[in-house]
């Protein structure tokens, strides 16, 4: 059975070459383009991993890690953060707050998808 995987990214080109990366995976894509729609989606599917960009339209993504990882439905979903802001301050409070990998961009897909999980 594929597994559903959670692209949360505005920049919606890249979200697109996500969203191809993951299908040639053979993960069943979900594109959110605001921390509301990933809360929808969220909310909805089954969502087996997650790749988050941290500034977006409607929050933060450091936000969404420290609430996903407080709820019992979500917070064993493995994280990727995927983002231009890398500065050693985010990424510590990143994993501190409980995304498994940091993957700072630009960075070719392999980096954010080959993670064991």
């Amino acid at each position: 059975m594929k597994q559903k995987l959670l692209i949360v990214e505005n920049d919606i080109d890249l979200a697109d070459i996500l969203k191809m990366h993951a299908e040639m995976r053979n993960y069943i894509p979900f594109n959110a383009f605001s921390i509301q729609e990933a809360r929808k989606i969220l909310a909805k599917e089954s969502i087996s991993r997650i790749i988050l960009d941290l500034r977006m339209p409607g929050g933060h993504g450091l936000e969404l890690i420290a609430s996903l990882k407080k709820c019992p439905w979500t917070q064993d979903i493995p994280i990727t953060v995927f983002s231009a802001q890398d500065d050693e301050n985010t990424t510590q409070l990143s994993f501190l707050l409980g995304a498994d990998h940091f993957v700072a961009k630009p960075a070719p897909m392999a980096a954010v998808f080959n993670h064991d999980f």
